[in-house]
Parts: C-alpha cells; sequence; structure tokens
C-alpha cells in the first residue's frame, strides 16, 4: 500500500471540487476526475522514465479530453507534484517521488 501525505490527499479533493475547465460557460459534458484517476496519474509521472505530454496521459492513464488533463496538470505543477520541462512535457519532482515511495532508479 502507497502510503500519502495528508497535504496531498487535501490537496487532490480541493481539485476534486472545482470545474475540469476551469470555470468556463460552455455548456459541455464535464468529465468526472476522481481521487483514484488523480493517484494513477501521480504514479504515472513517478514511473516515466522520460518527459511526458498530455497525449502520452490520454493513451496510458485514461482517456480524459486534453484540456482536462492540461487542468490537472496545472493544478499538480502548482502543488509541486509536478514540474514542467518544456512548452509541452512534464515530469514528476522528488517530492512526489517521496510521497509515493518511488525511487528514481532503475533496477539492475
Amino acid at each position: 500500500m502507497v502510503a500519502l501525505s495528508a497535504r496531498w490527499i487535501d490537496n487532490c479533493r480541493v481539485q476534486l471540487g472545482r470545474s475540469a475547465c476551469g470555470g468556463c460557460s460552455l455548456n459541455i459534458k464535464k468529465q468526472k476526475v476522481t481521487f483514484e484517476d488523480q493517484i494513477n496519474l501521480v504514479l504515472f509521472a513517478c514511473y516515466a522514465t522520460t518527459p511526458f505530454t498530455t497525449a502520452d496521459i490520454q493513451e496510458a492513464v485514461f482517456d480524459f479530453h486534453r484540456t482536462t488533463i492540461y487542468s490537472l496538470l496545472q493544478a499538480h505543477v502548482k502543488a509541486g507534484y509536478l514540474e514542467r520541462v518544456s512548452e509541452s512535457h512534464y515530469r514528476a519532482t522528488q517530492y512526489a517521488k517521496d510521497i509515493m515511495n518511488v525511487r528514481g532508479e532503475v533496477a539492475a
């Protein structure tokens, strides 16, 4: 079982209450982002060996619209769990790897 920090759990719960499209007024069907989805995103980021894009997440983690994924990525960057390494690429911070108990080493 993964030991999660209380701060990370509270942060995810706050994000779940927000609109997936950042409060836009368009009348579109919104994706429901669960706590499990957010954990899956951070785990994917922690185990990724190279920086990843929204398309990588859309293909490997969940099939949400790219704006929903982008909003999740931005929230996790703001919280300090992910860092943006280029205009479209992200990677997990050491803090995220520590709270998810993931070592950044490749086993021989």
